[in-house]
C-alpha cells in the first residue's frame, strides 16, 4: 500500500530582500543607484580637496555628469574645476 501524499513542501530558504529586489525588473532604480554610488567613489577623489566633501555625484545625463553641491558657491568652484 502507498503511503499518502503529504501536503507539506520541503523547506526553502527565502531570498534575501535585496536578491528578491534585484532580480526583478522593479530592482532596475535600486541597480542605478548603486551604480553611481560607486561612481562617485571613483570620481570623488579625483577632485580638488576642497570639493571632495561638498560635492556629490547625482546622475550621468548622457556626457554629462550631474553634481549635487551643498550651495551656489561650489557650484562655481566645481564650475571653474571642470578644466582640471
Amino acid at each position: 500500500m502507498s503511503e499518502p501524499k503529504s501536503s507539506v513542501r520541503p523547506a526553502t530558504r527565502p531570498k534575501p530582500a535585496l536578491d528578491a529586489v534585484m532580480a526583478d525588473k522593479s530592482g532596475n532604480p535600486l541597480r542605478r543607484a548603486l551604480w553611481l554610488d560607486a561612481l562617485d567613489r571613483q570620481l570623488r577623489p579625483q577632485l580638488p580637496p576642497a570639493l571632495r566633501n561638498r560635492c556629490r555625484l547625482a546622475n550621468v545625463d548622457g556626457e554629462h555628469l550631474v553634481f549635487l553641491v551643498e550651495s551656489p558657491v561650489w557650484h562655481a568652484k566645481l564650475r571653474l574645476a571642470e578644466a582640471q
